[in-house]
Order: structure tokens, then C-alpha cells, then sequence
């Protein structure tokens, strides 16, 4: 994350829930770190987004958001996407989630990566409670539906060879 304030967050969760195997770096992850290259067994790119998911609880976000933005918004996740990429060791998982409900933030941005990106498929998403939605490597949660916050998640594998 870009700033540290969240990674203590997400390293107190970590260990909450007992989970040992996480690292977390305050990085600019649109930023390539050559250090970082087919280093991580998963990596798990929560992107910048419009929020346009968790309108209910914040309902300002629709009056703060314009096309421009979300377009340029969507620009950086597709910077950050293609980056964070190079990171994921060959058999590797990279996770792609956004809190918006938005196609062009989520699948349309997952298919114009995987489409430069060979190395890489989707494979199933298997989540309690959303049945079979995650079958094709990826699942939008509705809030009309699943009476939750909108969240987008999509996981590919890299090929190990």
C-alpha cells in the first residue's frame, strides 16, 4: 500500500486471524520494483476504485465521482494490474479486487489484461455462500443482491513453465 497507516491495519488483522504468511510493503505499487520480480508466491492487487459498490454507506461517493475521474482511475488500475504482475513467481496466484460494481474497472480490466498477459489464466473462485458466481475466476458481489457492500474479485494463476 502507499501508506503505511494501512499496512498496520492489514498486519493486525493478519494476526487476529492467525495468518503468519502475510508481508506487506508501503510501496507505490503502480511502480515497478525490480527486486520484486517472481518473488511472490500470491500477490493481491486491491486497487484504487470508485467505490461505486459501497454507495449505500456512503452515499457522497456517487456526487464525488466523475467519468474523467473514474476513467483515470481506471488507467491506474491497469498500470497497477500489469505491474504487480512481474511480482508473481512462475505457478504463482495474482488476486485483483476492486469495491466497485463498475464492468470497466473489473472484467473489462481483467480481460484486456489477460489478454496481453498469456502467462496468465483465470481459475475458479471457490466462496461460501455465492454458489457457483466465481466459477469462471471471477465474482461481482451485488449489494441488491448479496445484501452486502458491491466487491469485485478475480484470480489468475501464472503458468508454471
Amino acid at each position: 500500500d502507499l501508506f503505511e497507516h494501512k499496512t498496520e491495519l492489514i498486519e493486525k488483522n493478519a494476526h487476529r486471524l492467525g495468518v503468519t504468511c502475510v508481508e506487506t510493503r508501503v510501496v507505490d505499487a503502480s511502480v515497478d520494483v525490480p527486486a520484486f520480480h517472481e518473488l511472490f508466491d500470491t500477490v493481491l492487487a486491491d486497487v484504487p476504485c470508485s467505490g461505486l459498490g459501497v454507495r449505500s454507506s456512503k452515499p457522497d461517493i456517487k456526487l464525488q465521482k466523475t467519468a474523467d475521474g473514474v476513467a483515470e482511475l481506471n488507467k491506474l488500475q491497469r498500470r497497477i494490474l500489469a505491474n504487480v504482475a512481474k511480482y508473481v513467481k512462475k505457478g504463482g496466484t495474482l488476486v485483483y479486487s476492486t469495491c466497485t460494481i463498475n464492468k470497466d474497472e473489473n472484467e473489462r480490466t481483467v480481460e484486456a489484461f489477460l489478454a496481453r498477459n498469456p502467462d496468465f489464466t483465470l481459475c475458479p473462485l471457490e466462496l461460501e455462500g455465492f454458489g457457483d458466481r466465481g466459477e469462471n475466476g471471477m465474482l461481482q458481489i451485488f449489494p441488491h443482491i448479496d445484501d452486502i457492500d458491491g466487491f469485485f474479485i478475480a484470480k489468475m494463476k501464472r503458468r508454471g513453465d
